[in-house]
C-alpha cells in the first residue's frame, strides 16, 4: 500500500467513526479503557484503527502496542501519536489479530499488563482461538482485558429492517457476512457471549458485559445525531433486558 493509498484508508476510517453517535460509543469504550489501565502501564491495541485511543492512553502516561491488519492503520496510529507528542509511547506492528502469537514469541510470556480491542476488530476473525492464545501468553495473571463486539442480535437492527419490509435482513447477524471495512473485505461472525467465554477458557474469566441497547448502530448516524438528547440518554443506560440486544456487546474479562 503506497503511503497516498494509507492516507485514503485513514482518512475514510476516521469519517466514518467521527460523528456525534459514534462518539458516544467512543466515550464508553475509553472510559472503560481510563479505568482499567493506570500510567506506567503496558497494553496492547488489538485492531488500533488511526490510534485515536492509543493515543488517548498515551496521553495519561499508558504504553501502548498498536496492531492492526490494516498497515495504513498502524502507520496512521504511530503517526498520529508522533503529531501528539507521545510517540515514543506507542508502538506498532502490522498483523492479524490470529498471527498475535509472533508477538508472544517476540515480547515473553505475561510481558503485558492488558489488553483491549473496540468496534469490532475480532468480529474479523473466524476463529477466535488463536486470538485467546496469544492473549493468555502475552498477559500477566489478573491483566484486564476489555473488548467491544458486534453481538449476533442488535434490537435496533432488528426493528427497521422489519419495519421497512425486509424481514430476511432483522435476522443477517445470525450468518456470516462479508463487508468493506477501511476500504478492504472482511469475513465478519457476530459472535455470541457463549462463544467468547467458550474461546476464552481456560485462561480468562468474564468480570462483566454491557450492551447500552438503547443506543442506535453507528450506520444510522445520520438520523441519530439529529437526537443528541436521546443519544446522551441512551449511552447513559445499560438496560438489562436489553443488554445482549445491543450493536456492540462491551465485555471485560481477567487473565486467571
Amino acid at each position: 500500500m503506497t503511503g497516498t493509498d494509507a492516507g485514503a484508508v485513514a482518512q475514510m476510517y476516521d469519517r466514518a467513526t467521527s460523528g456525534p453517535l459514534f462518539a458516544r460509543y467512543r466515550e464508553i469504550s475509553e472510559r472503560a479503557l481510563r479505568a482499567a489501565f493506570p500510567g506506567g502501564a503496558r497494553v496492547l491495541d488489538v485492531g488500533c484503527g488511526t490510534g485515536v485511543e492509543a493515543v488517548n492512553l498515551a496521553r495519561r502516561g499508558v504504553c501502548v502496542i498498536v496492531v492492526d491488519v490494516v498497515p495504513g492503520m498502524v502507520g496512521a496510529a504511530l503517526s498520529r501519536a508522533t503529531a501528539a507528542g507521545v510517540g515514543d509511547l506507542v508502538e506498532g506492528r502490522a498483523m492479524a489479530a490470529r498471527d498475535l502469537g509472533t508477538l508472544a514469541d517476540e515480547l515473553g510470556e505475561r510481558a503485558l499488563d492488558g489488553a483491549y480491542s473496540s468496534f469490532g476488530a475480532l468480529n474479523c476473525e473466524v476463529d477466535l482461538a488463536p486470538v485467546a492464545g496469544a492473549l493468555g501468553r502475552l498477559l500477566r495473571p489478573g491483566a484486564p482485558l476489555l473488548m467491544s463486539v458486534l453481538g449476533p442480535a442488535c434490537l435496533w437492527e432488528m426493528a427497521v429492517y422489519a419495519a421497512t419490509l425486509r424481514p430476511g435482513r432483522a435476522l443477517r447477524r445470525l450468518s456470516p457476512q462479508r463487508a468493506p471495512i477501511a476500504g478492504r473485505p472482511f469475513d465478519v461472525r457476530y459472535h455470541s457471549m457463549g462463544a467468547l467465554e467458550r474461546a476464552f477458557a481456560p485462561s480468562f474469566r468474564v468480570t462483566s458485559v454491557r450492551g447500552y441497547g438503547l443506543l442506535p448502530p453507528p450506520y444510522l448516524e445520520d438520523v441519530a445525531s439529529r437526537f443528541p438528547r436521546f443519544l446522551d440518554m441512551a449511552a447513559a443506560r445499560d438496560v438489562a433486558p436489553l443488554r445482549r440486544l445491543g450493536d456492540h456487546l462491551f465485555v471485560t474479562m481477567e487473565r486467571l
